[in-house]
Parts: C-alpha cells; structure tokens; sequence
C-alpha cells in the first residue's frame, strides 16, 4: 500500500459557458502548496461525473488557489459552480502516476491518475490523464 506523502484541498466545480465558443465540462483542481496554486483538469462535461468509471481529463494551465473557492460568473459570462470539495491525500509515484484517497461530501475513496502517451504523429494541446477509482489501485 502507498503511503500518501501529502493533504491537500481539491474541489470539483461544473463549468457552464455563455456562448457555443467552448465545451462545457467539469474542473477538477488540487491545491499546490509550493506555488500556492492549484493543479487543474477539465473533465468532458457529462450530466454528473460517474466517479465510478474511468474518466478522462485534460491538463489545463494552473490556476490561483482563489478559483478553489469561486462560485459565480466570471467576466466572459460562464458560470462556475462547485460540485464537491475536500481533501485529498495523495502520493506522486512517477511523473505519469499519481495515487489518490478523496475525502468530499460526495467523492471519497482511492483513486488513481494515470497520464496517457500521446498518440504517434499527433500533437495534442493539453496532456490527456485518466482517472480510475479502485479498491486496490496502489498495487504494481
């Protein structure tokens, strides 16, 4: 079993864009102590997020710590709203794996996240993790 190296804050918020110019989705972001921001994920958007299955999730830019609490409308129109929050105790394994245990209102358990290989030839804009829930998702 892994030994969890770190607790941090995370909150999972619904993103609703104004307009047709994006998807809407899900943020998924973890608090970064030594920068003192907050790593974040877009998740494709779905009715609510099956934390049951796997989920993909697209690394996007930080954000400031400020965001983890934001509920609101931003100045373009969107509208952010929060799902969960809580804490997260997690332990980085290698730079592609991540070991996860949510404790939310709503999220709880061990996860893990594993960042996928870009596809040949393709340059993809953001890195492409899979999240994956599991009894036992700490055994190599």
């Amino acid at each position: 079993m892994a030994e969890y190296e770190y607790v941090r804050r995370f909150v999972v918020q619904t993103h609703t864009r104004k307009t047709s110019r994006g998807n809407n989705h899900w943020d998924l972001r973890i608090e970064n102590l030594k920068r003192r921001s907050s790593w974040s994920w877009a998740l494709p958007k779905q009715k609510m997020p099956d934390f049951g299955k796997p989920i993909a999730a697209y690394r996007v830019e930080d954000h400031s710590v400020k965001y983890m609490d934001f509920e609101g409308t931003l100045d373009n129109g969107d509208k952010v709203r929060i799902y969960d929050k809580g804490n997260v105790a997690l332990k980085l394994v290698r730079d592609d794996k991540l070991y996860l245990h949510f404790d939310g209102k709503k999220i709880k358990g061990k996860y893990i996240m594993i960042k996928m290989q870009p596809r040949p030839g393709i340059k993809e804009e953001n890195e492409t993790w899979l999240i994956i829930k599991g009894k036992d998702v700490e055994s190599d």
